[in-house]
């Protein structure tokens, strides 16, 4: 027995296919058998059971298997610090490479490296891309170029360029004539494309599988060139690296450039581990864990904050017979005070215009901290201030902290967490209350109203629109030309009763409070909604829209109509939206979607019956309207009688609960079990974001869930008129959150840290998601997580986060994955601040 036939067991046992280990182990299959069957004869027992579908283990194998995984594990130990001695030696520099990644570097490389390192020299081979990185990991190489997507904790990362791909055809094929083409010109086509080792095989699949087939792969070849003389000899056509193939004789061939061509990338990468804690350039773990964190973090802020900026450009539009009107002119009145603006004399709409410039320059202003800072208590302004995270310009801080995760800057983790919770704030705390506070200028401030929720709200009878994303510059504008006569009767000459306008995702909550608009769905029910059957079509404008509603729209009659140039998507309509002419793109919209109800086949269509009612549209607004029902003289206008509540014990405490569905855990269950925990123990809910259909659905934002709540919370509800869990509106709509938290503090005398209030993000996913945590624990709430943050390969990082940042903001973050775990800890949190306050 030997350490080859070992490994070569160990690899079938990966594979549960001698076939496929044997490509992996570039050797033939006959001979692999052979192997295995030598070491059988050689221990006296089977140890495979071969099968139609592959191989399985016998007892003897499995007992083999457990016993040969440390023996390789330590041999291959043995050989890397053997070879690592030798290496230090000599003054070695071991690097792999995928093939071609060298060919774009050209030999000066080495050259420059060696001239540059005297003393030094490079043992260099070259794999294909699946094989660089179980090199790196196993030790064997100190560096490598590798090939994206690369997805493994243990490799540090660094890009270092990227290139299109093209399409190879030969001279006289079809598509030569072309002066562009797209995947889907290659149904059908017979394809020739580089093996499953190399990263281009799955990408250029998985392009053809958006584009609605599955690709026609004839030969599969061991490298780039072999594309080429194959291509040239007409048995096929190819898909390109344009930067490796260059230097390739293009003679009889033509490359034409894919209108949706992928990236194919090239990173610098290193090993993370235990006994080789830092990556080539020093930094370790904890640091990478922390540049994640912070990318993480400003993916999430550039995100909410750019919807905010487009909200403040629509803003500039408004006029009196315009597409966009001043709807709630008291607010914009109450905001130019606020930010000190003279608004004696000047009309609504030339002050609707100095506000958006004003507030477009918050996201690149040179001087001074974000303007909505001022809403937060005094007290907390101060702990911003000492902890140097109030945030400046809103882009700045998504730039800083870009430039910050570069490689060669900070990987301090106390650095990088400090920027992420500015980083955070500049969403918070400016582009998103920035989206918040002007979309409710100009569509109206929420105010409760009656709706309904699942996919049972969709009409058999009539066209449904659904309407997904998170602008309500596109949905309200969807929903008034809806209510059209002229489309109406439109929808009637096409045999339908009406128009039904639905939502998915945070577009459903902002028509849903301004209008009673029903909600579809969340996050992961959008592609139910065309499964349907009666979808006609499904008009999406930003953010967690999935590609893959493209080729199943295709399965179906739907139209995948896309509107906006930072959300384009293959397999959909583009009609592109812009407030200036927003009312002509919306009726057009409108009217494909009328149009395609023709094309309904009803043997498709089938339409749950599921339905709950749900009151939403809590606007702080409307919150302190409703407990104006209870206020006197003294209180009306205030949050002091929902404090009152608290303080005699009716109501416990505050749980604001908002997210993402996951798809690794099971979807809203977290929501909904923890919300039924929170109001049987007498805390009132807030919530927003896909959080809000959960509950929607579950009917807990339905008056009569009072029944489902503890004493003192149920008497609430009733003398309010209110659900116990209240929707506050989308996940730009958590900024309304931290205003509600700032009114109680200042109404109560309290810090916002002192008050009974935690925030919980049970299913979080999106980067969106670690920006809304990092401002909501920086405003002063302690955040629970039900899903753990991709730091815990850092206890730095976890500290810092879970510990570190409560002496900045008075706040952290709990992790625990066990919801009934989760929910307890919420509890005793609300009970110890109950506790010290004396109540």
């Amino acid at each position: 027995m030997d350490i080859k036939t070992l490994q070569w067991f160990q690899e079938i046992c990966r594979c549960g296919s001698i076939t496929k280990a044997a490509s992996n182990l570039f050797i033939t299959p006959q001979g692999l058998s052979r192997g295995i069957k030598a070491l059988e004869g050689e221990l006296g027992v089977p140890l495979l059971e071969r099968t139609p579908n592959g191989v399985l283990l016998t007892p003897y194998g499995e007992c083999l298997l457990r016993h040969a995984k440390p023996l390789l594990e330590e041999n291959r130990e043995l050989c890397a610090e053997i070879k690592k001695m030798r290496q230090q030696e000599r003054g070695l520099l071991r690097v792999c490479s995928a093939y071609g990644v060298f060919r774009i570097m050209g030999p000066d490389f080495v050259l420059n490296f060696e001239r540059e390192n005297p003393g030094m020299s490079l043992d260099y081979m070259e794999y294909p891309d699946a094989y660089v990185e179980k090199e790196i990991l196993a030790g064997n190489y100190d560096i490598g170029f590798g090939i994206g997507p690369i997805n493994s904790r243990e490799l540090e990362l660094t890009p270092l360029f990227s290139s299109q791909v093209s399409l190879l055809v030969y001279e006289g094929h079809p598509l030569a004539d072309r002066e562009t083409a797209s995947f889907s010109d290659l149904a059908g086509e017979p394809l020739i494309l580089e093996s499953h080792m190399f990263k281009i095989h799955d990408l250029v699949k998985e392009s053809c599988r958006r584009a609605g087939f599955e690709a026609n792969v004839i030969y599969c070849t061991s490298g780039f060139s072999l594309c080429h003389k194959l291509t040239a000899q007409k048995r096929g056509i190819s898909v390109i690296v344009n930067r490796i193939s260059e230097d390739m004789s293009k003679q009889g061939l033509k490359v034409i450039p894919l209108e949706d061509s992928f990236s194919w990338e090239v990173f610098l990468i290193c090993r993370i581990t235990p006994k080789a804690p830092r990556g080539i350039c020093g930094c370790d773990a904890h640091g990478i864990a922390g540049r994640n964190f912070l990318r993480f973090t400003a993916g999430g802020a550039a995100t909410h904050s750019d919807h905010g900026r487009e909200i403040c450009r629509t803003l500039h539009t408004v006029a009196p017979d315009g597409n966009y009107k001043v709807k709630d002119p008291e607010k914009l009145l109450r905001i130019a005070k606020e930010w000190g603006v003279e608004t004696e004399g000047k009309d609504i709409y030339d002050l609707a215009h100095e506000m958006s410039e004003l507030a477009l320059l918050e996201y690149g202003k040179p001087f001074g901290v974000q303007r909505w800072l001022k809403r937060a208590p005094e007290h907390t302004q101060k702990l911003w201030h000492d902890a140097e995270i109030e945030p400046r310009a809103i882009d700045r801080e998504v730039s800083t902290a870009m430039h910050m995760t570069h490689m060669g800057n900070s990987c301090k983790p106390e650095a990088l967490v400090r920027q992420a919770l500015r980083s955070g704030m500049s969403d918070g705390w400016g582009g998103s209350m920035c989206g918040t506070e002007f979309s409710d200028v100009m569509f109206g401030t929420p105010k409760p109203v009656d709706t309904e929720a699942n996919l049972g709200v969709m009409k058999e009878d009539m066209v449904n629109i659904i309407v997904h994303g998170h602008d309500p510059s596109l949905s309200e504008m969807i929903c008034d030309y809806s209510e059209d006569p002229e489309m109406i009767e439109l929808a009637k000459s096409m045999g339908a009763k009406g128009i039904n306008v639905a939502g998915v995702c945070c577009t459903s909550n902002e028509v849903a409070m301004r209008r009673g608009i029903p909600m579809a769905g969340n996050f992961l029910q959008q592609e139910n909604v065309v499964l349907t059957g009666a979808c006609e079509a499904i008009v999406v404008d930003v953010q967690c829209i999935f590609p893959a509603l493209g080729p199943l729209s295709k399965c179906f009659h739907t139209k995948f109509i896309t509107t906006s140039p930072i959300a384009q998507m293959p397999d959909s309509e583009f009609i592109r939206f812009r407030s200036e002419n927003a009312g002509e793109n919306a009726k057009k919209i409108v009217r494909t979607a009328v149009e395609n109800f023709v094309n309904r086949k009803p043997e498709l269509v089938y339409i749950p019956k599921t339905k709950q009612k749900a009151t939403v549209g809590f606007s702080v607004e409307a919150i302190i309207k409703a407990l104006d029902r209870v206020s006197d003289a003294d209180t009306a206008g205030t949050t002091k009688p929902l404090i009152d509540c608290i303080t005699s014990g009716a109501i416990r405490g505050v749980a604001a609960m908002v997210g993402c569905n996951n798809p690794r855990v099971r979807a809203d269950q977290a929501h909904i079990e923890l919300m039924k925990k929170m109001i049987a123990n007498d805390v009132l809910v807030i919530l927003s974001g896909c959080s809000a259909q959960a509950a929607a659905r579950a009917g807990l934002m339905d008056k009569e869930a009072r029944n489902l709540c503890g004493a003192g919370l149920k008497r609430v509800c009733e003398l309010l008129d209110i659900p116990p869990v209240l929707h506050m509106g989308s996940c730009v709509d958590i900024s309304r959150m931290v205003v509600l938290a700032s009114r109680l503090a200042k109404d109560s005398g309290l810090n916002i840290s002192q008050l009974p209030l935690v925030g919980c993000a049970p299913e979080w996913m999106s980067e969106k998601a670690v920006s809304i945590g990092n401002y909501v624990v920086a405003t002063g709430i302690d955040t629970f997580l039900g899903v753990e943050p991709q730091v815990t390969g850092s206890d730095q990082m976890v500290w810092w986060l879970t510990e570190g940042i409560r002496d900045w903001v008075e706040a952290a973050y709990t992790i625990e994955t066990d919801i009934e775990k989760l929910g307890d800890a919420m509890l005793a949190r609300i009970d110890e601040k109950r506790a010290a306050l004396g109540i």
